[in-house]
């Protein structure tokens, strides 16, 4: 029997992760702006920002099953160079924290890139940013496999006025690559691991069009047998 979080005397709480689409940009725009106004370690986006995410099938969203309220947020955007695929915008409502749904969030937009993008296929990396000084994240970051390649400073012309500056006056980011030599563990999590069931038994429902939680087992899958025919 699965056991629900609840929260007083209120019904169970579930969660339902997917992929948020172009009629729903708005809304998800609301969301991450609320949360980015306050936080001077989230990159600002724009609503045509949110809006092209969305539309390019990139932004992924998780929402309380009983009352729809968006409480996660991230995309994957493909920097200007297009050698790189980054995990961004990491949110998750204060309400909505301690369940682990930023490791889903990574995980699934990981895997997500891997089924539909090939980027080693096309010599792409997987990356993302964490403001030198933001701790909340690191952690799922670590847990979902990306390792540590260095410090990166934001040029002063591109450096958002609303993100924390260092003592030196530099906005400085972390950069972390998920390798391709981690695909395993990921297909390994998703094929025996993941069964819907979060932390304290609270359940997340995995709605990701258009083959879902098969089709993206079965691309780790033709990645790994991909990975040792180049071997």
């Amino acid at each position: 029997m699965v056991v629900m979080m609840t929260s007083m005397d209120s019904a169970p709480i579930s969660f339902v992760l997917f992929q948020v689409p172009s009629t729903s940009a708005d809304w998800a725009f609301s969301f991450f702006k609320t949360v980015q106004s306050t936080d001077a370690y989230i990159w600002p986006r724009t609503e045509k920002d949110i809006e092209g995410f969305a539309a390019d099938g990139a932004l992924f969203g998780i929402r309380r099953s009983d009352t729809g309220e968006l409480v996660g947020l991230c995309y994957v955007v493909l920097n200007e160079e297009e050698t790189e695929f980054e995990i961004g915008g990491l949110i998750v409502a204060s309400t909505a924290q301690n369940f682990g749904l930023g490791t889903i969030l990574t995980r699934f937009a990981v895997a997500h890139v891997i089924a539909n993008e090939r980027p080693w296929h096309y010599k792409r990396e997987i990356i993302s940013h964490i403001h030198e000084s933001n701790n909340a994240p690191r952690n799922v970051f670590a847990k979902s496999w990306f390792t540590f390649m260095g410090k990166e400073i934001v040029p002063e012309e591109h450096a958002p006025a609303s993100m924390k500056r260092n003592a030196d006056g530099k906005l400085v980011g972390d950069k972390f690559l998920f390798p391709r030599s981690a695909v395993p563990a990921l297909s390994k999590w998703l094929d025996e691991e993941f069964d819907g069931t979060l932390r304290n038994g609270t359940v997340i429902a995995i709605e990701l069009p258009p083959a879902g939680l098969d089709g993206l087992r079965g691309a780790l899958r033709e990645e790994i047998q991909d990975m040792a025919a180049a071997e």
